[in-house]
């Protein structure tokens, strides 16, 4: 058997396994999840620093930016599980 089918074998194995893991977690255990968090809380902590005419700005901008991180995981989570 060539080593091409083998590795295709072992993806399409390796797929399966992760969508079952998937199915059984919380979008809250998962790692990227978890760091798109981390990321909100150091923008909103960078963006207390800036000047008051920028909080309807830039500060807004960022602050959007960095909560759509984990809510588009939270989201794409929903739709594999639903």
């Amino acid at each position: 058997m060539p080593w091409t089918k083998i590795l295709s074998i072992n993806l399409e194995l390796l797929s399966e396994v992760c969508r079952k893991l998937y199915y059984f977690m919380s979008h809250r255990e998962q790692y990227i999840w978890q760091r798109g968090i981390y990321l909100c809380q150091l923008c909103y902590e960078l963006t207390k620093s800036f000047h008051p005419s920028e909080l309807y700005g830039l500060t807004s901008q960022i602050r959007r930016a960095s909560v759509s991180v984990p809510a588009n995981i939270a989201e794409g989570y929903g739709r594999l599980n639903s």
